[in-house]
């Protein structure tokens, strides 16, 4: 975990909250169960998860993948556009933390275009609001991607 301004006097209630989360929501776990069947091209273990983790009335806000519905039956379009549009899908997940119904999550992606076979390699960043252990909202943010060799 990554506190940034670790000195001020916020910290020790940012560290009690992750503390409290952390008991009460296994939502590291929600994420890498949602990312590693995401890689792993996992349609129907998607789907699954979509049911488990997104709330009815959810909505994800990506420039990537706008249009891709609320609820479960949109994290489900969003992973099938994923595996239609990408042959490889690899996803580092570099930092996890949060506050309050808020997480954060820093990935690396790495993929390979379906379409052109080139591999690029890009940071995200991905915003949840959370309602209890459902992700109500998300919002998606890309960085530029770097062609790989």
């Amino acid at each position: 975990m990554t506190v940034i301004g670790g000195g001020s006097t916020y910290t020790p209630d940012l560290i009690a909250g992750f503390i409290a989360r952390a008991a009460s929501l296994p939502l590291t776990e929600l994420w890498r169960r949602w990312i590693e069947a995401l890689c792993a091209r996992d349609l129907s273990r998607l789907d699954e998860l979509a049911e488990e983790i997104f709330d009815q009335d959810s909505v994800v806000h990506s420039p990537m993948f706008p249009d891709v519905g609320r609820g479960p039956d949109g994290a489900k379009a969003l992973a099938r556009q994923v595996v239609a549009d990408f042959s490889h899908v690899d996803i580092t997940t570099e930092d996890f933390f949060g506050e309050d119904d808020k997480t954060v999550v820093r990935i690396t992606l790495r993929s390979t275009s379906a379409a052109t076979g080139k591999t690029v390699s890009f940071p995200a960043l991905t915003i949840n609001r959370w309602v209890g252990d459902k992700i109500a909202e998300g919002w998606e943010l890309y960085g530029p991607p770097e062609e790989q060799a």
